[in-house]
């Protein structure tokens, strides 16, 4: 299947994004076709070693998968914005902003490539398309956000405590 935004990719690429999407916990338990409508509804986009994705505060777009290369994320507080930390480091097989994307909340951090990389995008846009036409599908894929936020929110709430703890 072809149309203007998203050309045909070969067989084998097709195959090797939907194998990656099948290994990320916010599309767990989705069958096969599921996952092929989610990749006919996402666009896969290019990007160079160095180049900036999103920054800090802007309005969540997408949901990003990474197919190839790797992403960091850097956050900063508002007293030190010069003082960016890396949060987390975004490989093959991971995603990132859907977090923001479902909650409409600005991105926390600023995305950059470490290195050259492919990733697949679903827009805000492609997930209201699910919402509507494959309802069974959106509510499934959300309720997998909102685990994959709450574990998220338990690791960071350990890591406070640690840090609490041995700040005393």
């Amino acid at each position: 299947m072809s149309d203007a935004n998203h050309p045909s990719l070969p067989f084998t690429q097709q195959a090797r994004a939907i194998e990656i999407l099948n290994q990320i916990s916010i599309f767990g338990a989705l069958s096969e076709t599921d996952l092929y409508q989610i990749f006919r509804l996402s666009k896969q986009v290019s990007y160079r070693a160095g180049e900036i994705i999103f920054e800090q505060g802007s309005a969540p777009d997408f949901i990003y998968v990474v197919l190839d290369g790797a992403v960091h994320i850097l956050s900063h507080s508002e007293q030190q914005p010069q003082q960016e930390v890396e949060i987390a480091r975004m490989e093959v097989g991971q995603c990132f902003g859907e977090i923001s994307v479902i909650g409409i909340q600005p991105h926390t951090g600023k995305a950059r490539v470490l290195r050259d990389s492919t990733l697949l995008l679903l827009s805000s846009a492609a997930l209201f398309d699910l919402h509507e036409h494959h309802p069974e599908l959106f509510g499934m894929l959300t309720l997998n956000i909102a685990r994959e936020a709450c574990r998220r929110l338990c690791k960071t709430n350990e890591t406070l405590l640690q840090y609490a703890a041995h700040s005393k």
